[in-house]
């Protein structure tokens, strides 16, 4: 008798956690709720669009999206891609071509650094060097520029998924 209670036990527990695994599988929907009533933003799409304007729309690559120790200082980094598609008149205009750009975002000072380019045109990528990190390539960022607006949006969106996650 002990050993068939067990066995019900153990197949339930199976059963509940099978059926925790599907629902969670299948929710799709970005904005859930969390048990407070707070709406809070999850993460599905690799390539979530943070800006746009007349020359360019750039998208931040959340599958690669993460927190790196500065080499030299005790502080963290962003290291992020984002993806560059050119606009014509703030409209897409070449489904094939665009370009990665690899970024490390400084949390503590409004700088970026940017590491290595990648562009696609439909046939072959074409690869620049990648920089090495050195301390006089960070940028600081114009006030309302692009680069501002996308580093604006990046940190905002990582510190969200951070606290979401906890």
């Amino acid at each position: 008798m002990k050993k068939i209670t067990r066995l019900v036990l153990l197949m339930l527990a199976v059963l509940m956690m099978l059926a925790s695994i599907c629902q969670a599988m299948g929710s799709n929907n970005r904005n859930e709720k969390n048990p407070n009533n707070e709406e809070q933003a999850v993460t599905t799409e690799r390539f979530v669009q943070i800006y746009k304007d007349d020359d360019a729309t750039y998208y931040l690559d959340t599958f690669t999206a993460k927190k790196i120790k500065h080499p030299y200082l005790k502080e963290d980094l962003l290291d992020v891609w984002l993806k560059v598609e050119s606009n014509v008149n703030g409209v897409y205009s070449d489904p094939v071509s665009y370009a990665m750009k690899h970024y490390y975002v400084r949390l503590t000072e409004k700088q970026l650094q940017l590491i290595n380019t990648v562009e696609f045109n439909g046939e072959n990528p074409v690869y620049t060097p990648d920089e090495p990190y050195r301390e006089k390539n960070w940028r600081t960022l114009v006030p309302s520029s692009s680069e501002e607006n996308c580093y604006l949006i990046i940190v905002e969106i990582l510190n969200k998924d951070k606290k979401n996650k906890k």
